[in-house]
């Protein structure tokens, strides 16, 4: 078992968003024990986990305690998800790093932006995203 401030640093969230995720059940440690101490356990850190990817892709925290919750999440579909969508997601960042780079590349006189270019980097990632989200709401 892990005290909240070793689960926050292996993770990389603040003591303070543990805590705010107790408060509204998003994560429960598994042991709070007399002295106030908070202690998580594997089961705990996969939880967190979880909701981490799902932050990732700007899923607010009631959505995800709702699918958290749902006696049919399927973990191993999720991570699954999860992956698809963080390749979209650098897929699109690649297109905006392009993007960027032609933009240079014409203020330093090197060549004119094709319309391709300008509009490229926001395509596919949203409508994904919904369906991702459908997806992990249905009911």
């Amino acid at each position: 078992m892990l005290k909240i401030k070793e689960v926050a640093d292996i993770v990389g969230v603040s003591v303070r968003t543990l805590h705010h995720y107790d408060q509204i059940g998003l994560l429960k440690p598994k042991k709070l024990e007399e002295n106030g101490y908070r202690l998580y356990n594997e089961k705990d850190l996969d939880r967190l986990q979880q909701i981490l990817f799902f932050k990732e892709m700007e899923v607010p925290l009631r959505m995800i305690k709702r699918i958290l919750d749902d006696p049919f999440f399927d973990q191993m579909q999720a991570l699954k998800v999860h992956k698809e969508l963080l390749l979209k997601k650098r897929d699109r960042l690649d297109r905006i790093i392009d993007s960027i780079n032609s933009s240079m590349d014409k203020l330093k006189g090197g060549r004119e932006m094709k319309d391709q270019e300008r509009n490229k980097f926001g395509e596919g990632f949203a409508v994904f995203l919904h369906d991702a989200i459908k997806f992990y709401c249905r009911k």
